[in-house]
């Protein structure tokens, strides 16, 4: 037996591998060679066998309400763009260091820099992000995940809530908030009816579905984690001193 069939016959169904023996004039390891007569009473028995599991299993399923399917393909997940990576991640993280330098006046309030703990050191990351919606009564900013849950930085929150901003040269003490697919729903909707141009990239980049309209976005804002980093009330106080010295590496680990 070559390697490649015989590679194969440790991959493929008991049925294949017959079918691979059959062609390559192999002899059963407990009988006579394989010829056309045994594959007819051997393989339909197989498949006989197969077909009607598979029958039992959709019926079943069909009678537990999925219809036949565990998985719901008409309405698939967003394929979310993988994080970036070499000189790609350099230009992203060229904003934390404009922050450092005090530039962070440059970005007016579309920017902020978030100051927060990493979950598994224990020490201060640093990340920049765009305010989607922002609040003078009481002071909040929301900011979105578009790379989803699994961001280094949403994962830091769910860990630690209580973070810092700084938002221009000031800074603000918040804690976050974890707002629910409904809420979602409206602030996206109404970034979209600010923002049209940049709402309608942002969601293509994601690989979010939308027509364009309110509702479109809102159903886009649903697949979209938001937090709400809502001013703490000691944020009005004096700024730390300890603050402009938080977060060294981006790796938020």
């Amino acid at each position: 037996m070559s390697a490649a069939v015989s590679r194969r016959a440790w991959l493929t169904p008991r049925c294949v591998r017959r079918c691979d023996r059959l062609r390559a004039g192999v002899r059963h390891h407990h009988g006579p060679p394989l010829d056309l007569a045994y594959a007819k009473l051997t393989l339909p028995k197989h498949f006989g066998r197969v077909s009607l599991h598979n029958r039992q299993l959709t019926a079943a399923r069909a009678a537990a309400g999925t219809g036949g399917c565990l998985v719901d393909h008409s309405n698939p997940p967003p394929q979310r763009p993988a994080p970036p990576t070499g000189w790609k991640r350099l230009a992203a993280r060229l904003p934390v260091h404009l922050f450092r330098i005090g530039l962070g006046p440059l970005f007016g309030r579309r920017l902020l820099l978030l100051i927060h703990t990493g979950r598994l050191s224990g020490a201060s990351r640093t990340v920049v992000l765009e305010v989607v919606d922002h609040t003078r009564a009481p002071r909040s900013w929301t900011v979105a995940s578009g790379y989803g849950p699994s961001a280094q930085w949403y994962r830091n929150l769910r860990r630690t809530p209580q973070a810092t901003v700084q938002v221009g040269r000031r800074y603000h003490a918040v804690n976050a908030r974890f707002l629910s697919a409904e809420d979602g729903a409206t602030v996206m909707a109404r970034y979209a009816e600010d923002h049209p141009r940049t709402a309608a990239r942002l969601c293509a980049y994601l690989g979010l579905p939308t027509d364009g309209t309110a509702a479109g976005y809102r159903r886009a804002g649903e697949l979209i984690p938001f937090v709400r980093l809502e001013c703490a009330p000691a944020c009005h106080g004096p700024r730390a001193a300890t603050s402009r010295r938080q977060a060294d590496d981006p790796t938020a680990r």
